[in-house]
């Protein structure tokens, strides 16, 4: 084992900090999660209220515009391994230990165990200043959020909508016409989003 990349002190300075959230709230990583896999049963189970939500395609330029910093989620471990030695080998010259645990927050973000593989997630990381924080109530606790969309917009190149409507089976004319695609696509025309393009997923699911 060779020498470590960071001093002794200021890594175990920046751990300390990681682990008992001693950190200024400016450096704390706040992120959002895409897929590579729009029409993926589990996540429609999971994420979209059991099949009946919508799954909202855009691009990675436009989501790496939004950021700080985006990228693959890496599920193996071997490249989870080789990612945390590139990270050290980064900030191995960097003094700054607030700097440095920005670049620890960020890298963890993208490491995530094989069990979520199927997700095949893109995240994008923003460390915005305090000012930027909105607060809402969710639930019985109190949730902290950043819109990313605030002075910035988004494409929607295409929604599906969820299978546990069963809508695939329906000519085109009869699924624009259908009450659940109507206000979607009023909702797209209002945002300047005319060209997304709406469509079922294909997935023959019946959550009843």
């Amino acid at each position: 084992m060779g020498p470590p990349l960071i001093g002794d002190s200021t890594l175990a300075f920046v751990l300390d900090e990681l682990v008992n959230c001693n950190g200024d709230q400016k450096f704390d990583p706040f992120q959002m999660s895409f897929s590579g896999s729009p029409d993926e049963l589990g996540q429609w189970r999971g994420y979209g209220k059991n099949g009946y939500g919508c799954s909202i395609q855009t691009d990675v330029a436009s989501l790496h515009a939004l950021s700080a910093v985006s990228g693959w989620v890496i599920y193996d471990q071997e490249q989870q391994e080789e990612f945390a030695r590139a990270v050290l080998q980064s900030i191995s010259d960097i003094d700054d230990p607030l700097l440095i645990q920005q670049y620890l927050s960020a890298a963890a973000s993208f490491i995530k165990h094989p069990g979520f593989a199927q997700e095949n997630e893109y995240r994008v990381i923003v460390f915005p200043d305090a000012s930027q924080v909105r607060y809402r109530p969710v639930g019985d606790r109190i949730s902290q959020h950043v819109d990313l969309l605030e002075s910035k917009s988004l494409t929607v190149n295409q929604i599906l909508v969820g299978p546990a409507w069963q809508l695939s089976g329906l000519t085109a004319t009869e699924f624009e016409n259908h009450h659940v695609v109507q206000p979607i696509r009023r909702l797209l025309n209002a945002a300047g989003q005319e060209s997304a393009l709406l469509m079922p997923s294909s997935i023959p699911y019946d959550p009843e």
